[in-house]
């Protein structure tokens, strides 16, 4: 398998919602990676959301890169994010 590094390009949120009974919020990302843009969801707990939007993007990037084989993927501000 080759491995290709790329450059996150942009990141996207594209909404968010609150589930009460389970505490949880489900967001919406987009990842612009250059050569494909990928969307998921991501469901994290209140206490995720507590530590901010720098370790939410960071957890989002691993969740993309789980799913795409041979990719290493830079953040915007430089740091490898690591699946």
């Amino acid at each position: 398998m080759t491995e290709e590094i790329v450059e996150v390009q942009r990141i996207e949120c594209l909404g968010a919602a609150f589930n009460g009974r389970r505490g949880e919020f489900r967001i919406g990302w987009m990842i612009d990676l250059g050569w494909t843009r990928v969307s998921t969801q991501l469901t994290v707990s209140q206490a995720d959301v507590e530590l901010g939007e720098d370790w939410l993007v960071e957890r989002f990037c691993r969740s993309i890169l789980e799913r795409v084989a041979g990719v290493r993927a830079f953040l915007p501000n430089g740091r490898e994010a690591v699946a």
